[in-house]
């Protein structure tokens, strides 16, 4: 079975390659790999500094995605192909696509509270050490940073293709402004920010720079009157402590 490669893989490859053939150096055979050192990263979970998963008679649980496991969530990455001429795609088929920045984070939410949760007016953000919050992204807002991450390879010559891309955020569940959940009901989707990642150097930057990252959903409604208007919240948060992890590989 072929092996596919990432996107930041086949960059890095095509860079080292054009090196290595500059100072004629593919000819000598036989030579070690040369050792490198790589960051990994995870986020975990400070159940002190967080709420509980049931609040209210919702109840929330959360899992990180990074690249590190993004293969764990299919829902969030694609395979597609490049070319060097705008619309002709004749390069690669095996290349992954990641389509949000990350970190994102998969969230399943049941609704014990016997009415329908609406999330039209709950603020649902991320934060970081500093204070700084990060907006949740919709499904126009992915498209848009899909296009804005394919226009910045146009400057080197390499165009992608999209349609893969596209077809797999048509069918993502995303938890936004927009979600609704029915009682009874359990559903799965995903928190995504509109955090400064684009490139694998650029999540190293971001998480690099960080102790913490807190996910708020707050003012989600878990109590009606009978005219239908909220008479009681419920507000969630989950903080991750950000680890970072350097490793030698060959």
């Amino acid at each position: 079975m072929k092996k596919c490669k990432s996107l930041f893989a086949v960059c890095i490859q095509v860079a080292i390659v054009f090196a290595l053939t500059s100072f004629g150096i593919l000819s000598i055979i036989g030579s070690a790999p040369t050792p490198k050192q790589i960051t990994k990263f995870s986020l975990n979970l400070n159940k002190s500094s967080s709420s509980g998963e049931a609040q209210d008679r919702l109840t929330a649980r959360i899992r990180p995605v990074l690249m590190e496991n993004i293969k764990q969530f299919p829902s969030l990455y694609t395979y597609t192909q490049y070319g060097y001429r705008k619309g002709d795609y004749g390069h690669r088929s095996d290349v992954e696509w990641i389509i949000c920045p990350v970190p994102a984070f998969e969230l399943t939410i049941t609704n014990n509270t016997g009415h329908v949760i609406k999330f039209n007016r709950a603020a649902i953000k991320l934060q970081d050490d500093s204070g700084e919050l990060y907006d949740c992204m919709m499904k126009n807002d992915l498209i848009e940073y899909n296009k804005n991450t394919a226009q910045a390879y146009e400057a080197g010559g390499r165009y992608w293709s999209l349609a893969p891309v596209f077809s797999k955020i048509k069918s993502l569940k995303i938890i936004d402004n927009n979600f609704e959940l029915l009682p009874g009901f359990t559903q799965k989707g995903y928190l995504i920010f509109n955090i400064p990642v684009y490139t694998y150097n650029s999540y190293a930057t971001f998480l690099s720079s960080k102790e913490y990252l807190k996910v708020l959903l707050f003012e989600i409604p878990v109590e009606m009157d009978q005219a239908g208007y909220t008479k009681k919240t419920t507000n969630f948060t989950f903080v991750y402590n950000v680890k970072a992890n350097t490793v030698t590989v060959q």
